[in-house]
């Protein structure tokens, strides 16, 4: 079984974060390369797949839905857990690479801050939701 790593967030003046754990998965994708079996994987195990995106630099959270990254190309540095007020020095930043995933509960505020060139990613949300 993969090994999670957990980060904890606390809510800010900006952003409410959550009481649920940032859960990432550090090199679980058996085929990164091949978007057709990462959408696979991730619809089978309750996921829809919205699309393949690059970077995305604005910092927002989901106010109900909780959301899934499963990274098949390159390198980022994510923040989580900030807002864009330069007074919020909360929050964390995270390096995650080809073939990590990464699960962000429902208002908890994220972006990519760097990445690589070749940085892409697979969004998803509980088919529920």
């Amino acid at each position: 079984m993969a090994k999670m790593e957990l980060v904890r967030l606390e809510s800010t003046k900006y952003v409410p974060n959550s009481t649920f754990p940032v859960i990432i998965y550090r090199n679980v994708l058996p085929v990164p390369d091949d978007q057709d079996a990462v959408k696979a994987l991730l619809n089978g195990n309750g996921f829809r797949v919205d699309g393949f995106f690059g970077p995305y630099g604005l910092r927002h959270y989901h106010s109900n839905t909780h959301e899934t990254y499963a990274f098949t190309a390159g390198q980022s540095t994510i923040i989580l857990g900030r807002s864009e007020s330069p007074d919020d020095e909360n929050g964390t930043e995270i390096q995650v690479s080809k073939g990590d995933v990464l699960i962000i509960p429902a208002g908890t505020a994220h972006c990519n801050k760097t990445s690589s060139d070749d940085f892409l990613y697979a969004a998803s949300y509980p088919k529920v939701s």
